[in-house]
């Protein structure tokens, strides 16, 4: 199944694709210059696209870190644009939030640990933060997919676990 991971952020989203340990698409959605709903339209048009091109099976966007005031409101109207794109197009996507995503890949709840452990647990490596946690994003979104999670580290198996539970907790 193609796996699809999400990493919105105030300027720019890293986007990864994965089918396997094969990496289809790495790249970020940007949007300069942009406001409010011309922000949110330009993020669905390029958004889709990839879920199409690839032919997505299953995605993991990164929940909100709701403890930066400063740039929560850009936050939330890029995520809901994402949102209502995975909802149309998957009708069922994935959240991870920033501490799962961090303890998923091996690095111990911290930010700056973050590259170093996706390039030790997966040997992928980028230049852009922001596509590096895409990639581990995609890697839960597969993790999600599977029935069981042979395989999974027992870090890994506790997120998909509580993501999961989360999601049946919300139906």
């Amino acid at each position: 199944m193609i796996a699809l991971g999400i990493d919105p952020s105030s300027a720019h989203t890293g986007i990864v694709v994965l089918d396997g340990s094969d990496v289809l698409l790495e790249t970020e959605l940007t949007y300069p210059g942009k406001h409010c709903w011309e922000k949110v339209w330009s993020l669905a048009e390029q958004l889709h696209p990839v879920l199409v091109d690839h032919n997505v099976g299953r995605a993991c966007i990164e929940g909100y870190a709701f403890g930066n005031r400063h740039s929560l409101a850009t936050l939330v109207e890029v995520g809901t644009s994402y949102r209502v794109v995975l909802q149309r197009h998957l009708h069922q996507f994935h959240v991870a939030q920033p501490t799962q995503l961090k303890k998923f890949c091996g690095a111990g709840g911290k930010k700056d640990k973050v590259r170093l452990a996706v390039y030790k647990q997966w040997g992928y490596e980028h230049d852009s933060d922001n596509v590096v946690d895409a990639y581990v994003l995609a890697r839960i979104a597969q993790a999600l997919g599977r029935y069981t999670p042979l395989g999974l580290t027992f870090e890994q198996q506790e997120v998909r676990g509580q993501i999961l539970a989360r999601e049946r907790r919300a139906k």
